[in-house]
């Protein structure tokens, strides 16, 4: 990768090969423990109501759908 100057504006295109980030990804097993079918339980507000359009924002949070 490169650097851009800091006194001025600047525009840094780079190519990644998606497939070797892919391959490294799988191997930090980082999300191994994740659990998405609970998402939806954390984001509400008492562990049970699911939160609505129309409730407040969690610190400006976009439910999932």
């Amino acid at each position: 990768m490169h650097d851009a100057a800091n006194n001025i504006d600047a525009i840094i295109i780079h190519t990644f090969d998606l497939d070797d980030i892919r391959v490294r990804r799988d191997d930090w097993r980082v999300f191994i423990d994740r659990r998405p079918d609970l998402y939806k339980e954390i984001l509400t507000l008492d562990g049970e109501n699911e939160l609505t359009e129309s409730a407040p924002p969690i610190n400006g949070m976009i439910l999932p759908k």
